[in-house]
C-alpha cells in the first residue's frame, strides 16, 4: 500500500511525495505525482492563443432535478483571461455570436509537466462559442495590465492524454 503525502513548503508551494518504503513500483511512476496548473496552453481551432488564466472546467448534476429532467447533467462555462492587445480576434468571435452567426470552434486546453516540456493532459471543448466577452477595467491609481476575458459555452468536453512510444494513450472517461 502506498502513502501519498502533501507537505507545506516554505512559501506558497506545496510538495507531494509518495512514501517510497511502502509504495509499489507502479505507484512511484511520474503519472501518480500531482500536476501543477501554471504550465498550459490554449489552442482555438488549432491556433495557439496566449491566456494567463483558464477556469471553470466543471461538470455537475443538480440532485433536486435528477429525476425530473433527462438533461440534468451539465458542464459549467469555462473562462479564459489574457492581457489585452490590439488583436480583436476574441471580440470579433463574440460579435459573430451576437449577430446570430454560428461560429463554434474546438478549444483545446493542454496541461504540461512541472518543467513545461511534456504534455500530460488535454481538455477538448467541442463546439465552443463565446457566450460572454469582457473588456478591460481601467483604474488610474494602479499600473495593472489591462485584461480581456471570454466565457465559453460548449456542447461537450473530452479529456485526452498524450501517447508515447510505450503506451497507446487515449481518452480519460467518456465524452459527455
Amino acid at each position: 500500500m502506498s502513502v501519498f503525502q502533501v507537505e507545506r513548503a516554505p512559501g506558497p508551494a506545496y510538495h507531494a511525495r509518495i512514501d517510497e518504503t511502502s509504495a509499489s513500483a507502479s505507484d512511484r511512476q511520474p503519472e501518480r505525482e500531482p500536476l501543477g496548473s501554471s504550465h498550459f496552453r490554449v489552442l482555438i481551432d488549432g491556433v495557439e492563443v496566449g491566456f494567463s488564466f483558464v477556469g471553470g472546467l466543471t461538470s455537475e448534476t443538480d440532485p433536486a432535478e435528477e429525476d425530473e429532467r433527462p438533461d440534468v447533467n451539465q458542464w459549467r462555462r469555462v473562462v479564459l483571461r489574457r492581457a489585452i492587445t490590439q488583436s480583436k480576434d476574441l471580440f470579433h468571435w463574440r460579435q459573430a455570436v451576437v449577430e446570430r452567426r454560428k461560429d463554434p470552434r474546438e478549444v483545446r486546453i493542454e496541461q504540461y509537466d512541472p518543467a513545461g516540456e511534456r504534455l500530460v493532459n488535454a481538455f477538448v471543448l467541442e463546439d465552443a462559442w463565446p457566450c460572454r466577452w469582457s473588456g478591460p477595467a481601467f483604474d488610474a491609481m494602479t499600473a495593472a495590465v489591462a485584461m480581456e476575458e471570454i466565457e465559453l459555452c460548449f456542447r461537450r468536453v473530452g479529456w485526452d492524454y498524450p501517447t508515447d512510444d510505450h503506451t497507446e494513450g487515449g481518452r480519460h472517461g467518456d465524452r459527455s
